[in-house]
Order: C-alpha cells, then sequence, then structure tokens
C-alpha cells in the first residue's frame, strides 16, 4: 500500500452557502408559521447534513487513485491513470457534486465519465495529477472573461 497520501480540502464558496441557507432558512420558517413541526424536524436534518457534507469533502490522492469524500453519503474514487482532460468550469447545473464552490474542475476520464470537484488549492492539485498522469489535457482560464486556453502536457 502506497503511504503517500495528499489530501486537498474543498474550497466553500459564499455563494453556495447563501443559497444554502435561504433555501433552507426559508422553507424552514414557512414550516414553523404552518405549525408544520415534522417537516420543520427535516428540515433541520437536512440542513445538519448538508452542513457536515460541506465541512467534510475532501479530494485525496493516494498512490494512482483519487477519493472524492463528501458527508457520508459520497464516496467515489477514479483510476488516475484513466484521466483525458481537467477542464475549469463554474456550470452549477450539477448541484448535487462534491464541489461547495462555484470555483469548479470537472474530470473527465474513462471514455464518457466526469466528475466535478472544487478543491482549495487547485493549481497544487492539477500539479499532483500532472505528475501521475503527464497525459492530461489542461483547459484553465488565462484570466477572468477570456476564453478557456487550451494546453496538452
Amino acid at each position: 500500500m502506497d503511504t503517500n497520501k495528499q489530501v486537498y480540502t474543498s474550497k466553500i464558496g459564499w455563494g453556495c452557502v447563501g443559497i444554502m441557507a435561504l433555501t433552507l432558512g426559508g422553507t424552514f420558517v414557512l414550516m414553523l408559521v404552518e405549525q408544520l413541526w415534522m417537516m420543520a424536524l427535516i428540515n433541520i436534518i437536512v440542513g445538519a447534513v448538508t452542513l457536515h457534507a460541506m465541512r467534510t469533502t475532501r479530494y485525496v490522492i493516494e498512490g494512482k487513485i483519487l477519493h472524492v469524500k463528501s458527508g457520508v453519503l459520497f464516496n467515489q474514487s477514479v483510476d488516475l491513470t484513466t484521466v483525458r482532460r481537467i477542464e475549469a468550469t463554474r456550470s452549477w447545473v450539477n448541484m448535487s457534486a462534491p464541489a461547495w464552490s462555484g470555483d469548479r474542475l470537472e474530470i473527465f476520464y474513462n471514455r464518457y465519465d466526469s466528475i466535478i470537484i472544487s478543491p482549495k488549492e487547485q493549481e497544487s492539485f492539477i500539479n499532483a495529477l500532472l505528475r501521475i498522469n503527464a497525459n492530461i489535457e489542461v483547459k484553465m482560464p488565462v484570466a477572468a472573461g477570456e476564453k478557456m486556453q487550451k494546453s496538452g502536457v
């Protein structure tokens, strides 16, 4: 077993926190006003699970495997030798992704698979992946407002 383990935490964006707080807080207040006590309790539980997932999302590189863990419900592994491309994205289409910021990376692997993540230290994370698989194509924005830069490594 390879003991060389690198752990990257998820970046947490205020936009994501705000959306969650408004959604859960608003529905909680509505439940209290309508005296829906059981629904209010369920809302509190959903909030606690979401907060736990936010605080525990990790991207762990262990050997040639990337382990993506978020809370108690999400645990996925990616063989880094199958990664084809890493691309910056600000897409919020996949709200269930283990990424708690709008500053996201989409990792394309195998033939059709991808996962969206948001490591706090993106440059260090990408460099760690490139040390394992130098064939990964990296597409990152040059500067705010500019088009994506294509760079093969």
